[in-house]
């Protein structure tokens, strides 16, 4: 090689393009606001299997990344949904994942801004008996919209004092609207 010369060299990177796309529901069209992962399941030092992550990034409704070939999980968050797909990454190739989050929308409203609204799951405590988990709340104004997994849900609005609780069913790829009257004030 002569000083001031160039020199070509081909890297072969053994790398593929996986393009993740999120929906609520199959079949739905994409919905923005989503986190992406990408996970490569490896042992840790004794032999059980863990998650490395490889890549991440979002609020949108795809995204794009490059990593080597291989298997590996796609995660996908979206509110307080969450779902994984397994995706095989092939060198010099482009590989789609749509990620169905098997979610929908739930709007809490109610007649009064300055309110604050919390989101349950009905379960049972370590001795069988029923309790309420809180899955997510929110609010300071007069609605709320929450991304949910679909279920049955108690939705709990409360102001100055004062609150009110009805159900709700979420539904995959859908809105659902629950409006909650507040006691009037003494």
């Amino acid at each position: 090689m002569e000083a001031g010369s160039a020199v070509e060299q081909e890297i072969n990177l053994n790398a593929g393009v996986v393009h993740l796309v999120s929906v609520l529901a199959p079949g739905g069209r994409p919905k923005g606001g989503a986190w992406f992962y990408i996970y490569r399941e490896e042992k840790d030092e004794f032999g059980k299997p863990k998650r490395v992550q490889v890549a991440s990034g979002g609020y949108g409704a795809e995204r794009t990344f490059t990593v080597p070939a291989g298997d590996y999980i796609a995660v996908v968050t979206l509110g307080n949904a969450k779902a994984e797909a397994p995706i095989k990454v092939e060198a010099d190739k482009a590989t789609e994942k749509v990620v169905s989050l098997n979610a929908g929308l739930l709007k809490a409203i109610t007649e009064e801004s300055g309110s604050w609204f919390y989101v349950y799951r009905e379960g049972k405590d370590e001795f069988g008996k029923p309790k309420q988990i809180q899955v997510a709340s929110g609010g300071y104004g007069s609605e709320r919209i929450f991304t949910l997994p679909a279920g049955d849900y108690l939705v709990k609005a409360a102001n100055n004092n004062r609150s009110a609780t009805t159900r709700v069913t979420v539904v995959a790829g859908k809105g659902v609207e629950a409006k909650i009257a507040l006691p009037k004030q003494p």
